[in-house]
Order: C-alpha cells, then sequence, then structure tokens
C-alpha cells in the first residue's frame, strides 16, 4: 500500500500461465495486491486444485508452477502483498490457513459467486469468521469479492462482514454484455436510471458505511464475445470513443459491432472518482490482461490514485 492509503489491486488467474501471461510479465511495480485465482473447495471444505497442472506442474518463470512463480516474484518484490482467491468452514479455514502460510501470501480473497437468500448469506458471514478466526487480522489480509447488485447485497450484512474484512471487491463489470438485448457500456460510471451503472450499485453498496474497492474490467464486451484488453486491435483502442458524462468507453466495429471496454482516461477518471467517494481503491480482473506503455490500465489508475497527475473529477449525476 502506498502512503495515502489506497490500493491497486489485480488478480491473476492461473489460467493465464498458458497464454504465457505470467507473474514474472506483470508490473508489479504498479499494484499493491495480486489476488492469485483460483483454489476450489469440494463437498467436505477441503481445499481442492481447479488447475493442478498449471498450479504445481507446468514450467511458468523456470519454477514448477504457477504458484511457485508467483511467490518467486513476492520475494523478489518485498513491498508486494500477495492473497490466494478460493472460490465446512472450520475444516476450510484451517486449509487455507496452511496453504497461504506454504506458499507464502498475505492472505486470502473469498470468491463466493452469490450468496442468493438470506440463509447463504449467514452462512457466507459465518465463513469470514472462521476464516478470520483462524488466521488473525494483522498478520493477514482477508478480502472479498462480490457482485455490486441489490439482489446479492441485501442477502448479508454488510457491516458484519467489513468487522472481519480488511477489502471488499465489487465486481463492477459485466453489468451489460452478449445476454443483454440492448447494446451498452458493460462497466460505465453513470447512465441514465433504466440502466445498472457502478454509481448506482456503489451508493446501494455504500450507504451500509462500508469502504469497498470498485473493479475495472480488463475486457472487451461486444456482441460476438468477451477479448482482454490486451487482445484487442491497437486501432480500436486509439480510436475509442470515450463518453465523458457516462465515463465510458466504446468502439463500433464493421465485424463485431459495438465494443465496450475501458481506455486509460476512463480508469483515471474512475479513480479519481474513487478518491472523492472515499473507496478504498480500484482492483482489476484481471491484470495479466493489461497493455503496457501509455495504453496500460493498471498505470492510469496508480497515477491518478497515488497523485502523480490530476484530472478533473467525473460530473455528478
Amino acid at each position: 500500500m502506498c502512503d495515502n492509503g489506497f490500493v491497486n489491486m489485480i488478480y491473476y488467474p492461473n489460467w493465464h500461465a498458458y497464454k504465457g501471461q505470467t507473474p514474472a510479465k506483470m508490473e508489479l511495480n504498479l499494484v499493491t495486491h495480486v489476488l492469485y485465482s483460483f483454489i476450489g473447495v469440494n463437498t467436505e471444505g477441503s481445499l481442492q486444485a481447479i488447475d493442478s497442472h498449471a498450479d504445481n506442474d507446468l514450467v511458468v518463470d523456470g519454477s514448477p508452477g504457477a504458484l511457485m512463480a508467483l511467490a518467486k516474484v513476492k520475494a523478489a518484490n518485498p513491498g508486494l502483498k500477495t492473497l490466494i482467491s478460493v472460490g465446512a468452514r472450520t475444516r476450510f479455514a484451517k486449509e487455507i490457513h496452511e496453504f497461504v502460510d506454504k506458499y507464502q501470501f498475505n492472505g486470502v480473497d473469498i470468491d463466493w459467486e452469490h450468496p442468493t437468500d438470506p440463509t447463504m448469506g449467514s452462512n457466507y458471514i459465518a465463513l469470514l469468521e472462521a476464516v478470520r478466526a483462524e488466521m488473525p487480522a494483522g498478520r493477514y489480509q482477508l478480502t472479498s469479492a462480490l457482485p455490486p447488485a441489490q439482489w446479492t447485497l441485501r442477502n448479508f450484512d454488510a457491516k458484519r462482514a467489513a468487522a472481519v474484512l480488511d477489502y471488499m471487491n465489487l465486481m463492477c463489470y459485466d453489468l451489460t454484455g452478449p445476454w443483454a438485448s440492448v447494446s451498452g457500456n458493460h462497466a460505465q460510471l453513470f447512465a441514465s436510471s433504466t440502466l445498472a451503472t457502478k454509481d448506482a450499485e456503489l451508493k446501494l453498496a455504500c450507504s451500509d458505511g462500508v469502504e469497498y474497492l470498485t473493479a475495472n474490467g480488463f475486457h472487451g464486451n461486444s456482441r460476438s464475445g468477451e477479448m482482454d484488453y490486451s487482445e484487442l486491435p491497437q486501432e480500436w483502442v486509439d480510436k475509442a470513443s470515450v463518453d465523458e458524462t457516462a465515463i465510458a468507453a466504446s468502439y463500433v466495429d464493421p465485424v463485431n459491432g459495438f465494443v465496450t471496454f475501458d481506455t486509460p482516461r476512463v480508469v483515471t477518471l474512475k479513480a479519481n472518482y474513487a478518491k472523492m467517494k472515499k473507496l478504498g481503491g480500484l482492483m482489476y480482473w484481471t491484470g495479466s490482461g493489461d497493455r503496457s506503455g501509455k495504453d496500460s490500465l493498471v498505470q492510469a489508475g496508480w497515477n491518478a490514485l497515488y497523485g502523480k497527475y490530476w484530472v478533473p473529477p467525473p460530473k455528478p449525476h
């Protein structure tokens, strides 16, 4: 974490190792936290590898598996925090504690998608409390990812969760996509009352007085599907239309039609919004899908959060 208290957090999914997007290739000087995704859980509550080959066998940055590769880059970057992202309670808490210590993580991120009723919400809180009891605050960090939607947030006590969490990551992207009947920006900050927006969902979430991170998606959505931001044609990024009222960007392609994705300018404005609203900072899904240089979204977020450059704040709605 930098001196001003904000975090610039990215997820690293293990399957990106197959694409050559390895931990050593990430711009780790621009982030505060890396969340390794994912380790699963079986029906007995024990940890279970989702892709053991990627985790432990595939040669990644000269190490056996992406887990050891991340541990290696963490050792070379002592200020970096790494957490394992996990998608019954006592056994789980004990095993995740052992796993975190084995691979020298700083903590764990619980990715539960999603508590759909009050009973599941209560179980979710109980799980967080069990993990925190096993992994005390101060020594270990505990975070959780949740969709920023009323149908989920109303199912659990956010203040009770905040009592044991260091950060809660609201997945403020994929608000629309190929499944929708009308095209739209998938992560717009502001829009008409008929469309889902980050601002509306964050107002709902923050009404509980809980501090959150707002998430940015490193991908473009169109009627044809989804592409990593790093895989988008350069022309789309260079000629993207930035809507500074909605705080969103898009490009219209003759084949793919309307394509929606974030640009450095958009991330800069969203970072400024996070500072204005006193949120915890930014999170990105996924950091390994970024571009480099002037097109880097992580760089844009870092510069805005930590005051290297100042930009006008988003227009209030």
